[in-house]
């Protein structure tokens, strides 16, 4: 895979988990413009070091509990993970 081919490749990962990050309103609310992206390339580069599915939801619960005042076991949070998990097995 060439450069361009690879920046493709990543720009299409980082709009597709853009948009799973877009669908979730962990406080009831849409997000502001850019409120992930400092996390969707934390959120890919785990991804491609091949964790697992909890390990995903962790980073999230790491780095966006303390921002929204989510409690760290809420269910949204796993759900958010699993998401991002299952598109990115399936892609």
């Amino acid at each position: 895979m060439n450069n361009n081919d690879q920046e493709t490749a990543i720009n299409v990962e980082k709009a597709a988990l853009m948009r799973i990050l877009n669908d979730w309103e962990p406080i009831g609310r849409s997000p502001a413009e850019n409120e992930y992206d400092s996390l969707i390339n934390q959120i890919l580069g785990e991804l491609h070091k091949e964790v697992t599915c909890d390990d995903i939801s962790s980073l999230i619960r790491k780095k966006l509990a303390p921002l929204f005042g989510i409690d760290e076991s809420n269910r949204i949070v796993n759900e958010v993970g699993h998401s991002i998990w299952n598109w990115w097995v399936e892609r």
